[in-house]
């Protein structure tokens, strides 16, 4: 899986209460499809504007996945997909040419913009034993803390914390790639702590394939 997006921000344009956007390429004449202009670049946008000739129009940046998620999220049909780094320039026919990747709107969300999809910030930490095991409990449960420090406050309050070390999972696609892979693995534990008892609180438990398809796939 890879993304469309490899740094942030990223940059929409502002005009009037809407943002900019082209008809998609397949439109359908009796009923137009519209995708939302998306740059990768600032210049990208600031070219567009000025080879489209928009007027009160002005270039937006968004930090992260989930500003842009929301963008896209409140679009409603005909506004049904994202234009990524629109060119609108003269071709050597002396014809004005549009070049553009247009996608569906919930393919950039399920497939793009993973981040935006959980709750979380990453990197996301686990607690690795020295047989190469990862802890957790009550069977195959495994602990994911999305705080360092979580992670070793629950290491703290461990019986036989000897040799675990955490280890941290920096993007969306390694996680991914990790729990697909871990055989052993039926479900997550978000947080979980250990009382002073010793006894565990895990609130926020999902099995695996939950846990993959809501946030990860």
């Amino acid at each position: 899986m890879s993304s469309l997006f490899k740094n942030f921000p990223v940059f929409v344009i502002r005009v009037g209460s809407g943002y900019a956007s082209v008809s998609t390429p397949d439109s359908p004449e009796d009923a137009p499809e519209f995708a939302t202009l998306v740059f990768t670049a600032e210049k990208l946008a600031e070219n567009f504007i000025a080879a489209a000739e928009l007027e009160d129009a002005e270039v937006r940046f968004l930090r992260e996945e989930r500003e842009l998620a929301r963008v896209l999220t409140a679009m409603k049909p005909p506004y049904t997909h994202m234009a990524l780094d629109t060119v609108l320039e003269v071709g050597e026919d002396g014809e004005w040419h549009l070049g553009t990747t247009c996608l569906p709107i919930p393919e950039v969300l399920r497939f793009h913009l993973l981040r935006a999809r959980s709750p979380w910030d990453y990197p996301v930490y686990f607690l690795e034993t020295p047989d190469g095991g990862y802890v957790g409990f009550q069977g195959n449960i495994v602990a994911m803390f999305t705080t360092y420090r979580q992670a070793k406050e629950f290491r703290k309050g461990m019986a036989s914390a000897s040799g675990v070390t955490i280890f941290k999972m920096e993007t969306p696609e390694l996680l991914l790639k990790f729990l697909a892979e871990s055989k052993n693995t039926d479900a997550i534990s978000v947080n979980p702590v250990i009382r002073e008892d010793g006894t565990y609180d895990a609130k926020q438990n999902m099995t695996k394939e939950n846990f993959l398809r809501h946030f990860l796939r």
